[in-house]
């Protein structure tokens, strides 16, 4: 009898401290903002960190963003790391579109907007899959939705020739367009 008071008071202890365990991390990523949209947004941007290493040499390329002068794209040259998996390379080339543009250009990314990750098919096609703020904070409008999906499909086609056009997923769904105006449910191909 002694013996299963004291299983089940120990029972009772690890149940208890199991308890207080997951009270205490549900508090901690509540307080770190990790389920957050801005959580959301820094995990993302630490995703670069995993896609090359400090060996990789970097290389050019040319990201397609807005002029504030006029309408249209304006090429700007920025570095990525010139590792061995294309994708990876892919990745940190759309990274960079999601940040806030350098002065003297704009974005046409929507704010918020998340990478959840890059797909290449056997026939190099690519898929980018988008975080739902991409439609969500859309600016819309059938000009400006071109402008958000042919910024990426330009700036991924233009610098990785072996990929042959696009494909933008939703949270991971395919979509018929960004937000109702300009289709993106077929392959896009480089306006080039």
């Amino acid at each position: 009898m002694e013996k299963q008071v004291k299983k089940s008071r120990s029972s009772g202890g690890l149940l208890v401290l199991l308890v207080i365990v997951l009270v205490a991390a549900a508090g901690y990523y509540a307080y770190t903002g990790y389920y957050s949209k801005e959580g959301m947004i820094a995990k993302t941007a630490a995703k670069a960190y995993e896609l090359y290493s400090s060996a990789d040499k970097q290389k050019d390329i040319r990201l397609f963003l807005g002029d504030p002068d006029k309408d249209g794209f304006k090429q700007y040259k920025a570095k990525i790391f010139d590792t061995k998996a294309v994708l990876n390379q892919v990745k940190q080339a759309v990274l960079l579109l999601l940040q806030a543009p350098p002065a003297g250009y704009v974005s046409f990314m929507p704010q918020g907007t998340a990478l959840r990750d890059v797909y290449l098919d056997p026939n190099n096609i690519c898929y980018v899959d988008l975080s739902g703020e991409l439609s969500k904070n859309s600016n819309g409008g059938s000009t400006g939705e071109y402008m958000t999906a042919y910024s990426i499909v330009d700036s991924i086609c233009t610098n990785f020739q072996e990929i042959k056009g696009v494909k933008i997923l939703i949270d991971g769904k395919e979509a018929d367009s960004i937000a109702g105006h300009f289709r993106i449910k077929d392959v896009l191909k480089p306006t080039e």
